[in-house]
């Protein structure tokens, strides 16, 4: 999901890092860390900076690209013995579906997206 962003330049990947580090620090002074740097392991750290980085690109990625892109990221639509290059493909022209096309209520059920 994330190379998806990348690639479409909805976010660049330096902007992303910056915007995980902000928030990470904003997120140890709610929790009244003085002296992160002292007060928090670096395990922590990155479990931290890896939780806000899952948060964001969910974030991005709802709020920019359609659920049909999703549905075909997350069950590996058009991949073949060559790649993800058709996948890709796919992707790009995922916004000339119709909305009704794909359901968006449940992930698991693709029997009603188109395939």
């Amino acid at each position: 999901m994330r190379e998806e962003l990348f690639r479409r330049g909805i976010v660049q990947p330096d902007r992303l890092e910056e915007e995980v580090k902000d928030r990470a620090i904003i997120s140890q002074k709610r929790e009244g860390l003085n002296n992160p740097m002292f007060e928090e392991d670096e395990g922590l750290w990155l479990q931290r900076t890896r939780f806000i980085r899952d948060y964001l690109t969910d974030f991005y990625f709802a709020h920019n690209l359609p659920i049909e892109l999703l549905h075909i990221i997350v069950h590996g639509r058009g991949r073949t013995a060559h790649g993800p290059r058709r996948a890709r493909r796919a992707c790009t022209s995922i916004q000339s579906w119709p909305r009704w096309t794909c359901c968006s209520t449940k992930l698991s059920n693709t029997s009603c997206c188109p395939g």
